[in-house]
């Protein structure tokens, strides 16, 4: 079994964006790929998307919320071995402060 890109990967991306996290690897027999995040197995969920070729399982985030970062692995297994893949995701969003002077008198 090949993987196709360095084993730890950093994005930095902005809240509402689309991010696509992609877990490749060649190898005879097949490679099963399956999706993690922080070691719990990620599902097809409403924006979440698993999308499957041959060679590759691609995890896309449509409409990045803030609750979306963190690390994300993939695991790819076949009967020769498995391999790895990390994914650190940071997600930043526009930030409103707000002060507030409060004026005492004596």
């Amino acid at each position: 079994m090949r993987a196709s890109s360095p084993d730890v990967k950093t994005l930095l991306v902005k809240a509402g964006d689309k991010v696509e996290l992609d877990c490749s690897a060649v190898g005879h027999p097949n490679t099963e790929i399956f999706w993690y995040k922080y070691n719990i197995p990620l599902l097809d969920i409403t924006y979440h998307k698993l999308e499957d070729t041959l060679e590759s399982r691609k995890l896309v985030l449509d409409n990045v919320l803030l609750a979306d970062a963190g690390n994300y692995s993939c695991h790819m297994n076949n009967t020769l071995g498995s391999m790895s893949r990390t994914f650190i995701l940071h997600v930043y969003g526009e930030y409103t402060c707000m002060f507030y002077l409060y004026i005492t008198s004596k």
